[in-house]
């Protein structure tokens, strides 16, 4: 929790990725829970070698973009509490089991709590300079949350003061470049002033928030289907415990139907849209079905691989979480629920596959302008329940 008060507060949540920008105004009360007071969507634009640089540059231009229209439709621009919430490929994430074992009993201190993260923090730093090719000072990291902690093979809720042989820490970290998060706060300070604002990783925010309405004991692979990449979360044991990445997500989908069909991009992206409206003549979606149940095979193929290798040390929970832009294609539903993933689940049975839409959420948010039956509203809704956290 960043801050508490009985008025309310206006939070301003970013959800940023490579295929969109999405801004969401709420109110939080305590009385009355979150309203959203506006949102606005823009999405990036399409590229046909999309690079690290040339994405970024875009992101500023869409969060320019909203934050002009927000002063247009006289909403206030004056938040109370700033969240930013990036997905992958934005940030690098990994979570680390820290052991401490002694022969004789110990009596676990802030301290030694303190040591144990900031030395694994400096090691993820280390080991994450020659990935971003950077600088120890180039490297800033966005979190590190302490999901589990165990004495003697325990869990406990609260392990200072208590003495034990044995201590086990479960520490997810996530990081990114400093440039980036810098920039982004002088943006953000440019058109709002001075605010909390807190940065974060969708992989955490989005546990924490599902973790609520799924059974996080048990588990749940979470995917998230960006523009670019296709990142995919192994809950299990209410902890964060692996996270895999692959390069193909809804872009890859567009490219590919613009190159089948002879099309530009942003015909095929409109033309991708009105597919799931299901607004296409019978000849038309013929052809477009054909082209994505081809590029729906190449992205199931990575995501079985990824499946294969989360699933090597034990099977995997039941439920698949689809979020993201591009959850809502079918062909990506279809597949990832195929029955050839059967053997990694812990059942022997296809995933249970849950999409998300933003009328599935609670019924007391309050959603304003905000389409109920869109699923690219989802995951922003997710995340601003997640920033209703930190101002209760």
């Amino acid at each position: 929790m960043l801050f508490s008060s009985k008025h309310p507060k206006e939070i301003l949540v970013l959800d940023i990725g490579t295929a969109s920008v999405n801004a969401i105004l709420a109110r939080h009360a305590a009385e009355t829970g979150l309203e959203v007071i506006t949102s606005s969507r823009l999405g990036l634009k399409l590229l046909e070698n999309p690079d690290f640089k040339s994405m970024w540059r875009y992101v500023k231009e869409a969060l320019a973009g909203i934050f002009s229209a927000f002063r247009k439709d006289g909403a206030r621009v004056r938040p109370d509490f700033i969240f930013v919430v990036f997905s992958s490929p934005w940030y690098l994430s990994q979570t680390r089991i820290i052991r401490l074992e002694r022969p004789q009993a110990f009596t676990v201190n802030s301290k030694l709590l303190e040591e144990m993260i900031s030395e694994e923090l400096r090691l993820f730093t280390q080991k994450s300079q020659e990935k971003f090719q950077l600088s120890s000072e180039g490297i800033y990291i966005l979190e590190h949350d302490v999901m589990k902690v165990a004495l003697n093979g325990y869990p406990v809720r609260q392990a200072v003061g208590k003495k034990a042989r044995e201590l086990e820490l479960c520490l997810f970290m996530s990081l990114s470049r400093r440039e980036l998060m810098e920039e982004l706060r002088n943006i953000l300070e440019h058109w709002f002033g001075r605010c909390p604002v807190k940065i974060s990783s969708s992989s955490l925010e989005l546990f924490k928030i599902l973790s609520e309405r799924l059974d996080a004991q048990e588990g749940f692979l979470l995917a998230d289907v960006g523009g670019e990449i296709t990142e995919i979360s192994l809950v299990h044991g209410r902890i964060i415990e692996e996270v895999l990445t692959f390069a193909r997500g809804g872009h890859f989908i567009v490219r590919n139907l613009a190159s089948n069909l002879g099309i530009g991009l942003e015909e095929a992206f409109a033309l991708l849209r009105s597919k799931t409206r299901g607004e296409l003549k019978d000849s038309l979606d013929k052809k477009v079905t054909a082209v994505l149940e081809a590029v729906g095979k190449e992205w199931f193929r990575l995501f079985a691989q990824a499946v294969s290798e989360l699933g090597r040390a034990r099977p995997l929970p039941q439920n698949l979480v689809l979020v993201g832009g591009a959850a809502g294609l079918e062909v990506l539903k279809k597949f990832s629920g195929s029955e050839e993933l059967s053997q990694f689940t812990i059942l022997g049975r296809p995933f249970s596959v849950i999409t998300l839409l933003p009328e599935n959420l609670d019924s007391g948010f309050k959603f304003g302008n905000i389409d109920r039956k869109d699923p690219q509203m989802t995951l922003p809704l997710l995340l601003s329940l997640a920033a209703e956290k930190y101002v209760q």
